[in-house]
């Protein structure tokens, strides 16, 4: 190749390189409703609400007596479908105990008591036996456990057995109870209302045998009340 056509390849490769060139193809344009999808699904997503334990409590109760209906319908159900019936109370055709006959007084013989199904069925409900219910036997001496328990600052509000069957918020409260009785002499804890919770702010002053008697379920104050309501 000679220098005048090295040349000319030269001057043909610059112009093609620094000459004007081809311009692209026109950009395909997104939709919008494209584009804000793709925006959603790269923002975070909100958190889960989370249930207050109010609102689990009230949902466990409901699934309790959803399924306690549905077992007392199959029931039901299945006695139907044997085509045998259970008699209620009074319907009996035969007493599954006979009736016992039982004298009022043992020394005289001045009349006769019958002691029947209904009698036992009220005893069993007392937790006291037959002859106790008709007067017939003294009633069994009170219990310890029996006698309903008062508040003593710095023991458990709820019985020990029953702390660890406190729901979660409960729990909480109850442990905040104990340890502020050992550390502190105060006899009462003071609740702040926010103003965006009521119309101005204020505190309420709760007792803490008030505490004791929300736990028990026992009459409430009205300063316990209030906090609820607010």
């Amino acid at each position: 190749m000679t220098d005048e056509q090295n040349e000319a390849a030269v001057k043909a490769q610059v112009d093609a390189h620094f000459g004007p060139k081809t311009p692209p193809p026109p950009r395909e344009k997104v939709p919008e409703d494209k584009i804000d999808h793709f925006i959603r699904m790269a923002r975070k997503p909100a958190p889960k609400a989370i249930d207050s334990d109010y609102e689990r409590q009230i949902r466990k109760a409901h699934r309790a007596r959803l399924q306690k209906e549905s077992s007392s319908s199959s029931s039901q159900a299945a006695a139907k479908k044997s085509g045998k019936t259970v008699p209620q109370l009074g319907e009996q055709a035969v007493q599954s105990i006979p009736p016992l006959v039982v004298p009022t007084h043992a020394s005289t013989g001045a009349g006769q008591l019958v002691i029947t199904d209904e009698h036992r069925r009220q005893a069993e409900e007392l937790g006291i036996t037959v002859g106790q219910l008709l007067e017939i036997e003294p009633m069994s001496p009170l219990r310890e456990e029996d006698i309903k328990r008062k508040y003593v600052r710095g023991e458990p509000l709820v019985k020990p057995e029953d702390v660890e069957k406190l729901s979660t918020r409960m729990y909480e409260l109850h442990q905040w109870y104990m340890q502020i009785t050992k550390t502190s002499n105060r006899e009462s804890l003071m609740v702040k209302v926010k103003e965006e919770d009521y119309f101005h702010e204020t505190a309420l002053s709760i007792e803490y045998t008030e505490l004791f008697q929300l736990f028990n379920q026992d009459a409430l104050d009205k300063s316990i009340v209030s906090c609820y309501c607010l």
